[in-house]
């Protein structure tokens, strides 16, 4: 019981490391999707709606954890200019990401990242079969996210604090 209360104080230490101290969850900004139909679209075009999927996703997750250094538009043109080899990389950063930042709030979150890479990698010889369940893994994780931040939102609304330390241009 004492490893694992340790081992779990270390996971929960290094998450907190890893995410920018000011991370504040913005609820709504994550649309939560099905897995099961982005995956299945990811197959049916032969990995095109991958490079478009991850593109929102990064742009979602910029938005939601209002984290100025996630790239999209990078990631984006280096999708395209690599044929998509580049999305190995945002699928697992991704992955890693959304973990840290659950982590941060919610001590119970699972760490899927390790599989997300290695369904990734098997992906370049299985003529990108095996990056269908990396595609449903982080969407999953990133749906968990989303109602994470659609949780924190309300609970910040609930007792009355302001959504954002940022300007909004919705609120002028």
């Amino acid at each position: 019981m004492a490893a694992t209360l340790s081992s779990t104080t270390a996971l929960y230490a290094s998450a907190r490391a890893s995410v920018p101290v000011k991370v504040r969850l913005v609820g709504g900004l994550l649309p939560r999707r099905s897995p099961g139909k982005v995956t299945a679209l990811v197959a049916l075009t032969a990995g095109l709606y991958g490079i478009v999927w991850l593109a929102l996703l990064s742009r979602d997750l910029k938005r939601t954890t209002q984290n100025d250094e996630l790239r999209p538009g990078l990631d984006l043109l280096l999708m395209v200019l690599t044929g998509g080899l580049w999305g190995l990389v945002v699928l697992h950063r991704c992955a890693r990401y959304i973990h840290a930042v659950s982590m941060y709030f919610d001590r119970s979150h699972e760490d899927r990242s390790r599989e997300v890479l290695l369904y990734s990698l098997g992906s370049l010889f299985s003529f990108g079969l095996l990056g269908l369940p990396a595609v449903y893994a982080l969407q999953e994780q990133a749906n968990g996210l989303a109602l994470l931040a659609e949780r924190r939102t309300a609970e910040r609304a609930r007792r009355g604090e302001r959504g954002s330390d940022r300007f909004d241009l919705r609120d002028a």
